[in-house]
């Protein structure tokens, strides 16, 4: 979601019993495909604005998909490419 902390969306998913990770890429730091990049010979864009990226689990998903540094790593490594 965009680095926006000061809305009740932001204060609902940081305080989320199911919260396992949240990650900030600040502004352009990071990239994300549009969802009209079919039509654009540029897939990706480079963020204009702060995005936090919430790891939100149950028991179970966390247990079958832990949020392990390694997973954590690889999920930057995307964002930050393109």
């Amino acid at each position: 979601m965009p680095g926006w902390d000061d809305t009740p969306s932001y204060e609902v998913m940081a305080n989320s019993k199911h919260l396992k990770k949240l990650l900030t890429f600040e502004r352009n730091n990071h990239v994300y495909k549009e969802g009209n990049q079919h039509k654009k010979r540029r897939q990706y864009k480079s963020s204009d604005c702060t995005t936090f990226v919430f790891f939100l689990q149950n028991e179970s998903g966390a247990a079958k998909w832990p949020v392990t540094e390694e997973a954590t790593k690889k999920f930057v490594t995307a964002f930050m490419s393109g």
